[in-house]
């Protein structure tokens, strides 16, 4: 009964130490996932800075802020889709080394069967859809500041 008591209290312990561990995580993944966003955010203001004269030039001969949103918006997820594609390859190929040298040799083989079970399009997919948001959000706000002006505005702002 005392051996049991004690197991229990280890299981606690630890039980309380991975729940803590998963909560840092979660902690850790939302500040890096607002500092994305912030860089995210100020790379794009600088881009559609340096595309301020392209911007008037197209408002100028009818161009709708709408139809350049989505020209920028298309070029930014082109981008991203030719980001993501070697991203996922090499972290994956990372995180197999990285479990090979944490496991070491002894439950190596199961370990690494269970990886491959995991299914990696879903949180591709989900991170993915994550990052289209942020794009998304990101050239909303950048882009909000130049659709405030008319393209004689933008244009002699410019010369």
């Amino acid at each position: 009964s005392v051996l049991f008591v004690e197991d229990r209290n280890a299981f606690d312990r630890m039980s309380y130490c991975s729940q803590t561990l998963e909560v840092l995580g979660l902690i850790m993944m939302i500040v890096r996932l607002v500092e994305g966003a912030g860089v995210l955010s100020r790379l794009l203001s600088l881009w559609t800075r340096e595309r301020m004269h392209e911007i008037g030039v197209l408002l100028s001969i009818g161009k709708s802020k709408g139809r350049i949103f989505i020209q920028f918006l298309l070029e930014v997820v082109l981008v991203s889709l030719l980001a993501v594609i070697p991203a996922f390859l090499i972290g994956r190929m990372v995180s197999h080394r990285f479990l090979e040298q944490f496991v070491g040799q002894t439950g190596q083989q199961q370990t690494l069967e269970l990886l491959n079970q995991i299914p990696q399009g879903l949180s591709l997919g989900i991170a993915y859809a994550s990052l289209l948001c942020l794009i998304l959000l990101s050239l909303g706000v950048t882009t909000s500041m130049i659709w405030r002006k008319s393209p004689k505005e933008i244009l002699t702002k410019m010369s």
